[in-house]
């Protein structure tokens, strides 16, 4: 989305005026549509502490004054070298004393176009060059100017995107007056301004059509005021603050798109207008990754007053993932593209390929990782997204070699999404695909006509749509599809939306308490999964429905996060109109924790096992699902009862062990119980196992065949099972 392409810009206070000498910056122009090395050289202190700005200078004048900010900020040392060959983070390159020389890489997105100083500041001197970013050459343009909205002018950034998620980025003058070039078509153009908000939903995002030599002009962008204010500091663990870094905001929520930025100061802390509803607060993970910091970079936020002490902790990177990013077929290398990797502390490290060989490196910390492609370039680009790939680098040491193959699709899956009766197209519905394994390769959004074009290889897939995007429009969700695509063939799949009569609707509370960002679950008479939708700030929700029986849930998962004892499933025989069903929750007052190990002298314990705690009267639907950790335990807060526990059996069996049976526990208040599966491994004793998988015995026949209740499939079972 538009918000997305502004989070690396950054703002500084007004400083003494830099002189221009002793900093060369080569080149000193590029254009925004492509990716340059630019080469800083200066003389500076021997051994000195550097830090190098790029200052947007608006009106063009070489000198640091007025509204002009800082597009990048680096802070190394003279005279100590890169971490590593093509590391990200700058450092002094060349090796000669009390002379600096670094390269700093501008590739992939947000680059503005506009005019820059090149500042480099030392222990004890300042000097600087200038830079030009120049627009490419269109003969079409679109003039106007950025405003509050009062209609005062403001200075900002200009941005644009197209259908295909094509991007321009510009500068205003001091003023805000602008012009931006842009290709014929279809775009949205939008205004941001640092402290005030962007509304995507009002004037702060206008769409315009341009013929070729158009020149429209008096297009007027808007920006907001907040209501509150999210304020907090972002340091490193140990250390002191991160200066002059960009903090966004962004709604999330269905109905509203709003973003907002601001930068820390020099001590790290920082304040950002929002207005009420639920927010994310993050960091911009490739501003992140050139600074050799990682950490949580973000996090959501329910806003209903000004929020203080919403802090970021950040560790240094104590290694790195290399690789390349190239086309199959000849090997060419692909810039611009970003690669990010994620771990299961919700961490992230992204950047862009480079040239000019399409290199990347992430700075990460030592652990697992999983290295994938983002999804908008590759659909944008029209190639197929790759699988992700998991890696564990050693802290001190790099994950190397771990290299992308773009390939062009041989077939497509066409989506048609329309109304049902009328046969409406409707446009702006994601269309999400993952492959046979439920692996998520990305998605698109239907256009005008209601299509989304995929670009796959051949094989399996399940196709479906955004929940968000359907039940937003008071449609019933449809069911998602299997498709299987033969080389050189286009799937066509069809999507028939149809309007709801009525809905399911509530609230959730705990303690009185409104509970908003939970996800509520619908499922139809089968235990059919048909959806979801997040509760409000107030602990609303609704989903549209037709007549019929239904079960709504709120995710356990969810709940167990914010403290709260999982709710069972409930049963709603919806009418037209208005159905309502509210929880009422309470906080747990026991606890059980599921331990898994695997057979061995000592026990070993299982991680990523999949686990349950479910009623014991129907329905039959666990009240959550946790993983077990590195210690092969899963730890369930809950309400006294009693309960079925029990794990999956595709997780246990994937790890080379026997599945074992549920069993019942019970818990009383302030009880905490321990439930203990001891795994077997699987051998020659499980072969009949086996021969019943061959067969596609489910789990419901394994568990009445298992005679002797032992947790496996043997020669005693089959005795019984002769006997009986």
């Amino acid at each position: 989305m538009l918000k997305n392409m502004f989070f690396l810009i950054f703002l500084l206070s007004l400083t003494p005026v830099f002189s221009a000498s002793n900093v060369v910056v080569s080149p000193d122009s590029m254009t925004s549509d492509a990716g340059a090395w630019i080469t800083i050289t200066a003389d500076v202190a021997s051994g000195s502490d550097i830090e190098i700005f790029f200052i947007a200078d608006y009106n063009g004048d070489g000198i640091k004054n007025g509204p002009d900010f800082i597009l990048k900020y680096y802070k190394l040392q003279e005279g100590v070298g890169p971490l590593f060959t093509g590391s990200p983070k700058p450092a002094d390159e060349d090796g000669t004393n009390a002379h600096l020389q670094t390269k700093i890489g501008l590739w992939g997105s947000p680059i503005i176009a506009g005019k820059y100083i090149i500042a480099v500041k030392d222990s004890g001197a300042e000097a600087s060059d200038t830079f030009t970013i120049n627009q490419p050459v269109t003969g079409q343009t679109v003039s106007g100017a950025l405003v509050t909205e009062s209609d005062i002018p403001v200075d900002g950034v200009i941005m644009a995107q197209d259908v295909n998620e094509n991007e321009w980025i510009a500068l205003t003058d001091p003023g805000g007056t602008y012009t931006i070039n842009l290709p014929t078509g279809m775009c949205a153009v939008a205004g941001i301004h640092l402290g005030l908000i962007t509304d995507f939903e009002a004037d702060s995002a206008q769409m315009v059509s341009l013929d070729p030599m158009d020149n429209l002009t008096d297009v007027t962008l808007k920006v907001y005021n907040g209501d509150y204010t999210v304020s907090g500091k972002v340091t490193r663990t140990g250390g002191g603050g991160v200066p002059y870094l960009m903090t966004w905001a962004e709604t999330d929520s269905e109905s509203e798109d709003m973003s907002s930025n601001v930068i820390t100061d020099a001590d790290g802390n920082f304040q950002i207008p929002v207005k009420s509803g639920s927010w994310e607060v993050g960091l911009d993970e490739a501003d992140l990754n050139e600074r050799g910091l990682i950490g949580k970079s973000e996090d959501e936020i329910q806003i209903s007053d000004n929020v203080i002490n919403f802090d970021f902790t950040l560790q240094n990177a104590d290694a790195w993932i290399t690789g390349k990013v190239t086309k199959k077929s000849d090997g060419t290398p692909v810039t611009g593209c970003e690669v990010y990797a994620q771990n299961n502390n919700e961490w992230y490290s992204a950047c862009f390929t480079r040239g000019p060989d399409g290199s990347y490196a992430l700075l990460v910390q030592g652990g697992n990782w999983m290295v994938q492609i983002d999804e908008d370039f590759i659909f944008t680009n029209g190639y197929v997204q790759p699988q992700a790939i998991n890696v564990s680098p050693s802290s001190g040491s790099p994950a190397t070699d771990i290299d992308f193959e773009l390939e062009t699709p041989t077939s497509f899956i066409e989506a048609e999404v329309k109304e049902t009766g009328s046969n409406i197209p409707v446009a702006g519905i994601e269309v999400w695909i993952n492959d046979e394994n439920w692996n998520w390769l990305g998605g698109r959004d239907t256009d005008e006509e209601g299509k989304a074009l995929l670009g796959v290889m051949p094989g399996s897939y399940h196709v479906g749509l955004s929940t968000e995007d359907v039940m937003d429009r008071n449609y019933i969700m449809p069911q998602n599809q299997d498709v299987t695509v033969a080389t050189s063939e286009t799937v066509k799949v069809a999507f028939s939306l149809v309007t709801a009569t009525g809905s399911i609707e509530g609230t959730v509370t705990h303690n009185a308490s409104p509970v908003s960002g939970v996800n509520i679950s619908l499922f139809d008479s089968s235990y059919m999964w048909s959806g979801h939708r997040e509760t409000s700030a107030t602990g609303y929700y609704k989903i549209p429905v037709n007549p019929g029986t239904y079960y709504v849930q709120p995710n356990g998962n969810d709940l167990i996060e914010r403290g709260i004892a999982p709710a069972p499933i409930q049963q709603v025989d919806a009418e037209a109109g208005v159905n309502t069903k509210d929880f009422n929750l309470s906080s747990p007052n026991c606890a059980i924790n599921i331990h898994i190990n695997g057979e061995g002298t000592p026990l070993q314990p299982l991680q990523g096992i999949g686990t349950f705690v479910q009623p014991i009267t129907e329905p039959y639907f666990p009240l959550a699902t946790i993983e077990t950790n590195a210690s092969g335990v899963a730890a369930y807060p809950i309400s006294n009862g009693t309960y079925d526990v029990g794990m999956f059996w595709d997780d246990v069996r994937g790890a080379g062990f026997t599945p074992q049976q549920n069993y019942r526990v019970s818990v009383s208040n302030g009880e905490t119980l321990d439930a203990y599966f001891q795994l077997r491994a699987l051998n020659a004793d499980t072969t009949i196992g086996a021969i019943l998988n061959i067969f596609s015995i489910d789990d419901a026949e394994r568990m009445s065949l298992d005679k002797n209740e032992d947790g496996r499939l043997d020669v005693a079972d089959v005795i019984r099972f002769i006997l009986d």
